[in-house]
């Protein structure tokens, strides 16, 4: 299988999740997409240079996993993820995409104020609702779902290309579009660390959980 993992600025994390992606799939390709002012890690098989704007970084990433064009299955992944243990993701392979269904804060509130924005328009939505699928781990045949996603961004209101973009497109694109689609369980596949399972395959360090993943991670890999 190959990992995509898209980073802008310091290493430390994507540096760490490639390495355990090394030990419990030593037989995938790693690429690793970032702009020219990023270092690149030394376990990735493939380093792509992408131009974009930082600051957009939803659009940025879409753009990204858009222009490496992929034309053979590949899984997406957040870098404040580590892999637990080996896992056949051959399953999954039959679809056109598999996307990571939301389990955990599905009926948190949407902050109508979340990082200074107007957020309103979802008043009174829960997260599940709004975002049900979680973009920090996917599944693709190829490029093109990438570019449906990009493309539909391009229309959306500004704020989306900061934040909440790719969940937005996501939802966006399966109520729209006919892709043959399949569920990925977050629990299972890749939940935030303290909902951790035995048969988890990835710990997922997301927001402040971040500051325990090197300490973690140094230790696993």
């Amino acid at each position: 299988m190959n990992f995509v993992l898209f980073h802008i600025g310091d290493t430390t994390l994507p540096d760490l999740l490639a390495k355990s992606i090394r030990k419990f799939s030593p037989n995938s390709l790693i690429y690793f997409v970032t702009d020219n002012a990023t270092k690149k890690i030394d376990d990735a098989d493939h380093c792509v240079t992408i131009n974009g704007d930082p600051e957009k970084i939803m659009t940025f990433r879409l753009k990204a996993y858009s222009e490496i064009k992929l034309k053979e299955h590949a899984i997406y992944l957040d870098t404040d993820m580590l892999m637990l243990k080996s896992y056949n993701f051959k399953e999954f392979e039959k679809f056109d995409i598999a996307l990571c269904s939301r389990e955990f804060g599905n009926d948190a509130k949407i902050n109508e104020n979340y990082k200074n924005q107007n957020w309103s328009n979802y008043s009174g939505k829960s997260a599940g609702e709004v975002f049900p699928y979680v973009a920090c781990f996917s599944i693709t045949k190829d490029y093109l779902f990438w570019k449906d996603c990009y493309n539909e961004l391009l229309k959306l209101d500004e704020k989306f290309h900061y934040w909440y973009g790719d969940q937005e497109v996501m939802r966006l694109l399966l109520e729209t579009k006919n892709y043959h689609f399949s569920k990925i369980k977050e629990g299972t596949m890749c939940p935030p660390l303290e909902y951790l399972k035995e048969d988890s395959i990835f710990a997922h360090f997301k927001g402040g959980r971040k500051n325990q993943m090197e300490e973690i991670g140094r230790a696993h890999v």
